[in-house]
């Protein structure tokens, strides 16, 4: 059942210029909406189409899911303006069960200047159940998210702000890390980050307890994409998300999470 409805904010990114692997980089951390790295040089016109199996959703260590998710999801842009669609479906055996429960609409526009670039997104969730059983479900939200991030050296620092603005409102969660990407022979990349992050009291109040703010979460990421054919990539993923502090451990269900999957992307 459709609770509230939402479509959301405006995200400014700053990110290196991509290099050949970053053109189809994934989200190592898949979330929500999933602001993802993008082709270096905006299209006149790009399409992308999608497909991630995950052994579980999680977000910003917030458990969506028992076990596993597929996310198919599809994106449009015009010289730099985009919209991507995106979905979960439950595959586990746990509350909606074969069902889509949550679909979400991002607008996005993006822009380089320098070594630095510039994406600004509007991200509307919106859930298809109140089963109380299930841990993704409605109300539906409004969400913003900024990222800045540039090269130094062989790595890339980044630091993530995402904000709601209902359902609930005014939570804000911040986090910041270090990412490395290396060539491998074969058509494979190395693509690996990790993060921490830091909750307000709103945000760990509406997603895990009332404890105020809190030195919430560390994430390591780990992907070796594969590029077989131009266009083409097969993105074997694994995560390790951890909560750092003892007030949220206690709380959540979920407090450390090992989990993987594959994506496969298709660009035109």
């Amino acid at each position: 059942m459709i609770g509230n409805w939402g479509a959301a904010l405006f995200i400014l990114l700053f990110s290196m210029p991509a290099t050949a692997q970053d053109s189809n980089s994934p989200p190592l951390d898949p979330g929500p909406g999933q602001v993802e790295a993008l082709p270096k040089t905006p299209k006149a016109v790009s399409f992308r189409f999608r497909s991630d199996f995950y052994s579980r959703y999680l977000w910003n260590g917030v458990p969506y899911s028992k076990g596993a998710v597929w996310q198919p999801s599809a994106t449009l842009e015009f010289h730099g303006v985009g919209v991507t669609f995106w979905s979960n479906f439950v595959l586990g055996n746990e509350a909606n069960q074969g069902q889509f429960n949550e679909v979400d609409i991002t607008l996005y526009y993006r822009r380089s200047i320098g070594k630095w670039s510039l994406q600004g997104s509007l991200i509307g969730l919106v859930y298809f159940n109140d089963d109380p059983a299930s841990l993704n479900r409605g109300p539906n939200g409004l969400q913003g998210y900024f990222q800045v991030s540039r090269p130094v050296g062989p790595v890339k620092l980044f630091s993530d702000l995402t904000i709601g603005f209902l359902e609930p409102s005014g939570t804000v969660f911040w986090d910041f890390g270090i990412g490395y990407q290396k060539d491998l022979p074969l058509h494979f990349n190395l693509e690996t980050s990790l993060l921490f992050g830091v909750g307000d009291a709103r945000f760990n109040k509406a997603f895990i307890a009332d404890v105020g703010i809190q030195a919430n979460l560390a994430v390591y990421s780990l992907a070796f994409p594969w590029r077989p054919i131009k266009g083409l990539s097969l993105i074997p993923t694994a995560t390790f998300s951890n909560l750092l502090a003892p007030s949220l451990r206690k709380a959540s269900p979920a407090p450390t999470v090992l989990w993987g999957g594959l994506s496969v992307v298709y660009d035109l």
